[in-house]
């Protein structure tokens, strides 16, 4: 072992600068960690059984909290694994090693709490409930959402990254509530699969044709309008009767631009949301480690064009007769226009 490596327990940033700022100065700690000192503690408690490794008669272990402070600093950093191999002391071929199982540790903790579909009628409900308090938006469950990140071409991959734009990328898509909290999240499809063909293979998707948990349709609050509980996507989707999405076209009616508006506004939920949270990307389909991701790497999904059910359409006019009456609110119209 180099000299330098030797002197871990001793000289590393984590034995050091770590244990500084937890006793001298709360709020570097944050910002260095991008968690505060009882937040940082509480996970490293949660995920120390999954990743903590035993001593060896050749050397110690890297400890549970140099593995996850290594992770947490090059998720907020993107920084390389040789500038975190210097810091640390740690090789960076080991660190290639820790940061995918400390990542997957993590999601495992926090996952069922923080990250899941409502699990009942009930919540659902609460869910719509929000939506329409917050964004005057009824019967709403969700906002939808798809991205590609651009990525550097995985070794060995062909062209199975390869999009349509002429990069590399993964597909990202999630659902959020109306206080821009995830509910849904998959990652990992690569670039070359249509939107349709990403769409068709979700999960999400699945869940919600089968209405599982999803409350039944209902009058519209203060109207007599029936219609489903529904999520509101972008053009990268299909209508459905649970999925809305915007009107096509350029020249359309001020109702249907009334549409179209407020149905953009309810997306700013989602899009404003999703952000790079690493610069190592682990593709949820195949499992394969993907570096470098680039900044500012968010591209639109491409829409899809096809025909639609009419009771798909009926209800996506349904929403337009709302918001041109009982549900419209006095700026709509000025609003509409400059958008």
């Amino acid at each position: 072992m180099l000299s330098w490596l030797a002197r871990r327990e001793s000289e590393s940033v984590y034995h050091r600068l770590l244990k500084e700022l937890s006793l001298e100065d709360h709020d570097t700690l944050k910002s260095w960690t991008r968690l505060d000192k009882d937040q940082y503690h509480r996970l490293l408690e949660l995920v120390t059984p999954l990743i903590a490794k035993s001593d060896i008669k050749m050397r110690k272990a890297v400890t549970a909290g140099e593995r996850l402070t290594l992770t947490l600093r090059y998720l907020a950093t993107g920084e390389s694994l040789v500038s975190l191999a210097y810091q640390f002391r740690i090789s960076h071929n080991l660190i290639s090693s820790i940061i995918p199982s400390v990542c997957r540790a993590i999601y495992q903790v926090l996952q069922p709490q923080y990250l899941h579909l409502p699990r009942n009628q009930s919540e659902w409900q609460h869910v719509a409930s929000q939506y329409y308090a917050r964004w005057n938006f009824p019967m709403c469950i969700g906002a939808l959402d798809g991205k590609r990140i651009l990525i550097s071409k995985p070794p060995r991959s062909g062209s199975e990254y390869y999009d349509y734009k002429g990069h590399f990328s993964l597909i990202m898509m999630a659902l959020v509530d109306a206080d821009y909290k995830f509910m849904y999240v998959d990652v990992g499809a690569s670039g070359r699969a249509s939107d349709a063909g990403v769409w068709e293979r979700c999960g999400l998707r699945d869940a919600i044709e089968e209405k599982k948990k999803i409350p039944p349709s209902t009058p519209i609050p203060f109207t007599r309008r029936q219609c489903p509980f529904v999520i509101v996507g972008e053009d990268a989707f299909p209508l459905k009767t649970y999925l809305m999405k915007p009107y096509p076209g350029k020249d359309l009616p001020n109702e249907k631009l009334v549409f179209n508006y407020l149905l953009h506004n309810y997306l700013r939920v989602n899009s404003g949301k999703k952000h790079a949270a690493s610069h190592n990307t682990h593709g949820e389909h195949r499992h394969e480690e993907v570096e470098d991701v680039l900044q500012e790497t968010f591209q639109r999904l491409l829409p899809i064009g096809r025909g639609h059910s009419n009771d798909a359409k009926v209800v996506r006019e349904t929403f337009e007769e709302y918001f041109n009456n009982e549900g419209s609110v006095p700026w709509q119209a000025e609003r509409m226009l400059m958008h």
